[in-house]
């Protein structure tokens, strides 16, 4: 007897699923990534790093990275108060599908200060792991790994590095993160592409899930959007809730960064743009419409008096203003194809 199609597919032995590759859940891990840098030719004058939310209140503090130093380095202020870093691991679309129940392995490399106690920790708005280092008179260069089971209940999942120790030195060389029992050194990222590049589409009007529609009036970004808002820093204004707020691209044609050139003439006199404070030759500020100026050659025809005209108004010429027919519509363009514009938030 023939067995049935659907006997055939039941009893059938299908070779056992291909292990899926961890995902890297912590977004600059390395450091690379610093946009709100502020002089690159300045030793330390490079803000903080993409992704990563800092504070410290304190006087003189510093974050960014050393022409010496591979990494983030932070500089704490003097007094009271506390530094923190975090970064929002759980920011990418259906992160709980991805997350709860699971147990997540990270590792964070990095050197502290003497004199320095510094916690790390996981935290998913339920539960924490935490770690501390305390140096004494010397620096400690350490590798510190956290692990916690992510609770079905969790509202997040943050990576954090605390200290209240004043004026000291921390460089941070690495974070990684994955799901599973091993945090995995090389895995790939979760964020695939630069949180914060814009991207532009032809055949849809609506934003990818990583990304969000610039073609809509500026809007606050959301609370679980922070990785997006350390890049934006506040560049196009800050919202109720003191957020970030998203430029609103509707409409607008891109022009490349001047940066010097004679080819923007008037660079130097652009404008702050769509909630930014930012004018001149800058990146994010705006240039309205104009003609080059230009004129045009024409022709007149003046009449010969009468014959045997003569005395003083023999000659005499009567000027008359005209004006040509309106020509063209209600703004001067190239030709064009709209587009959608959107940023990567994850």
């Amino acid at each position: 007897m023939i067995p049935s199609e659907q006997e055939t597919i039941l009893n059938t032995t299908f070779p056992p699923a291909i292990a899926v590759q961890a995902l890297n859940l912590v977004y600059n891990g390395d450091f690379l990534y610093f946009s709100n840098r502020i002089d690159p030719a300045i030793d330390m004058d490079f803000g903080h790093p993409d992704g990563w939310v800092y504070s410290d209140p304190r006087a003189g503090a510093k974050i960014g990275t050393s022409f010496t130093t591979f990494g983030c380095v932070i500089l704490t202020g003097s007094g009271n108060g506390e530094m923190t870093l975090t970064q929002a691991l759980h920011e990418l679309p259906r992160w709980r599908s991805m997350l709860l129940g699971k147990t997540v392995s990270a590792v964070v490399r990095l050197t502290v200060g003497a004199s320095c106690e510094v916690a790390l920790s996981l935290s998913d708005g339920v539960s924490e792991t935490r770690r501390s280092l305390i140096t004494t008179t010397t620096p400690l260069t350490a590798e510190v790994g956290l692990q916690l089971p992510v609770d079905a209940a969790a509202t997040g999942l943050f990576l954090s590095i605390r200290t209240s120790s004043p004026s000291v030195r921390l460089e941070l060389h690495q974070a990684f993160a994955n799901t599973g029992d091993t945090a995995v050194e090389y895995a790939p990222c979760a964020v695939q592409g630069v949180i914060g590049e814009r991207r532009q589409y032809l055949a849809t009007e609506y934003a990818p899930a990583e990304e969000i529609s610039l073609c809509q009036p500026a809007a606050e970004l959301p609370a679980d959007r922070s990785r997006l808002g350390s890049v934006l820093n506040g560049r196009f204004g800050r919202g109720a809730n003191e957020r970030s707020m998203l430029p609103d691209m509707r409409g607008y044609f891109s022009r490349s960064w001047n940066n010097g050139a004679d080819v923007d003439p008037d660079a130097g006199q652009r404008q702050a743009w769509s909630g930014s404070s930012t004018t001149g030759d800058h990146v994010a500020t705006l240039e309205p419409d104009m003609f080059a100026q230009h004129d045009h050659a024409y022709s007149t025809f003046v009449s010969p008096p009468p014959p045997c005209q003569s005395g003083p108004g023999a000659l005499s010429i009567t000027a008359k203003q005209a004006r040509t027919e309106p020509a063209g519509g209600n703004e001067t363009r190239p030709k064009n194809i709209a587009e959608l514009y959107t940023i990567k938030w994850a």
